[in-house]
């Protein structure tokens, strides 16, 4: 595997209508981009999915990590692909989302390079999330982010400001939210039920944060999660933690 601050060497793509080679190269020594982005667009059949499994194979081949959100089904069952690219498969109906959403990712104090948590940013984070996804009231956005900030509390944690890191701490899990909010609202418990009662947050993942989840390379499954609305909470989450990474 390359170093974590290896570059990514450039990945050919095909030709264009001039015949001339045409590579995937944002980090090229010539002109880098600031970031990494592309975006795969075609009618139905043209190979999109292809293309984006020949792209990660060849990113795998380099030792770099991925993390691929599946909606439907176009990879975790891939056998061939994910032994390919060297993927493990995580079927989040089954198996549970692999980290807990709700471990903010540290920040290192500019001068000292002490650790921070901004757990009270993080929280509002995580209930904006839930507002759009699940299309909560003034009312029920209140009790979801009080039942968040309960949890963190519950768990000696101040869910106010910024606070120095503390390794010893274990931060809540939706089942700790869902236990305070069925209680204080069960109105907003009972919109949000399925988030608390399908078993995607595993005791076992409690302590697991983005960071390790990305210090993998994991395909997740969504596919079989019932619910659209849970199926857009799960990866908006997943894509604020990865800004906050």
């Amino acid at each position: 595997d390359l170093q974590p601050g290896v570059a990514l060497r450039r990945i050919f793509l095909g030709t264009d209508d001039c015949r001339r080679f045409v590579y995937f190269d944002p980090q090229g020594p010539v002109d880098p981009l600031e970031n990494a982005n592309v975006m795969v667009t075609g009618s139905p059949g043209t190979g999109k999915t292809q293309l984006l499994k020949y792209l990660v194979c060849r990113v795998r081949e380099q030792g770099k990590n991925v993390l691929l959100v599946d909606f439907k089904n176009d990879f975790a069952s891939d056998r061939a692909f994910v032994f390919a690219a060297s993927l493990e498969p995580v079927f989040v109906t089954f198996d549970g989302l692999p980290y807990n959403p709700l471990i903010p990712y540290p920040v290192l104090h500019p001068v000292t390079g002490e650790a921070f948590v901004q757990c009270s940013q993080h929280i509002a984070g995580i209930t904006s999330v839930l507002r759009a996804t699940y299309r909560l009231g003034d009312q029920q956005q209140a009790a979801v982010k009080d039942a968040i900030a309960q949890a963190f509390a519950d768990c000696g944690i101040d869910p106010t400001g910024t606070a120095r890191l503390d390794p010893a701490w274990q931060f809540p899990d939706f089942d700790s939210v869902g236990s305070t909010l069925e209680h204080s609202n069960p109105n907003a418990y009972h919109r949000l039920d399925p988030l608390f009662t399908l078993g995607l947050f595993k005791p076992e993942h409690r302590r697991d944060s983005f960071e390790r989840l990305v210090g993998r390379s994991v395909v997740l499954d969504l596919s079989q999660i019932p619910s659209d609305p849970i199926k857009n909470a799960l990866a908006q989450l997943l894509v604020m933690s990865a800004h906050s990474f």
